[in-house]
């Protein structure tokens, strides 16, 4: 939600394109089950994944114990090793919410929610002007992540998307992963982050899935950050759909529409 421009990138590919973004808090389970009645024949679809989504080793975050707790049909899909770190993470301050009741009567609030997306599914209210002194605090102080400690090796969150990738692909829609916009700290660049980055499109590739590019090229500095290492101020929207509009129209994948008359008059 916070890393494509969807009208820029509709124009840019000659396509409509609508963005089916949801919070990553959600998790690995759900968001491709969510989107999955979704996507049909013909579609073209970009996944700019989150490396904790795309190389998930099971272990759920507390938003996504939250969502399960408040839909208990998701229980279901959870794995083993899911349900174990769920159970050990489980807070009392969370079980006291649970019997206490969400008053649903309430409007939305805060940063994220449909009441923050334009019609096309893009985050709204994202400029940097529009940051509160907490958000930047908050994004300046990020230290690195531990990818490559906890998802080097990891199969299940891969495994989890091979399913839904080959359900879509027999469905006849077009798969397409890409480097999400991501926060670079100097740390990405020593030499065990290095090996990490540089071994995730051979991983996804070995499903079955293109890759365009490589995670590098959604690094982007902390001016150009919103609230989290993933999300995009609005004025850095646009150059991230136009690094992705470059990368598709130069890749081999074979399925996208012939550039706008408009385009091929510029060049």
């Amino acid at each position: 939600m916070f890393g494509v421009d969807s009208n820029r990138l509709a124009q840019g590919l000659g396509v409509p394109a609508v963005n089916l973004g949801v919070n990553a808090g959600l998790g690995t389970y759900e968001i491709p089950r969510l989107i999955d009645p979704l996507i049909e024949s013909g579609d073209i679809v970009l996944m700019p994944l989150e490396y904790r989504l795309l190389l998930w080793d099971g272990v759920p975050s507390y938003v996504t114990l939250s969502w399960a707790l408040e839909h208990p049909e998701a229980l279901k899909r959870w794995g083993p090793k899911t349900f174990v770190s769920a159970l050990s993470s489980l807070s009392l301050h969370r079980v006291v919410q649970g019997y206490l009741g969400f008053d649903a009567s309430q409007p939305p609030s805060g940063p994220y929610g449909a009441h923050r997306l334009n019609g096309l599914g893009d985050q709204t209210h994202s400029a940097l002007a529009e940051r509160t002194a907490a958000q930047v605090a908050a994004v300046s102080g990020l230290p690195a992540e531990r990818y490559q400690q906890l998802y080097a090796h990891t199969a299940l969150g891969l495994d989890e998307w091979q399913y839904w990738w080959r359900r879509w692909q027999v469905r006849g829609a077009c798969l397409v992963v890409v480097p999400p916009p991501f926060l670079f700290v100097n740390e990405y660049a020593s030499p065990s982050y290095a090996a990490f980055f540089d071994g995730i499109p051979t991983r996804v590739r070995e499903r079955g899935v293109a890759y365009l590019g490589h995670p590098r090229d959604g690094f982007f500095p902390v001016e150009a950050m919103f609230d989290t290492n993933y999300h995009l101020a609005a004025e850095s929207r646009a150059v991230y759909t136009s690094r992705l509009l470059v990368a598709l129209r130069s890749s081999q994948i074979g399925c996208l529409p012939e550039a706008p008359q408009e385009q091929i008059t510029k060049r």
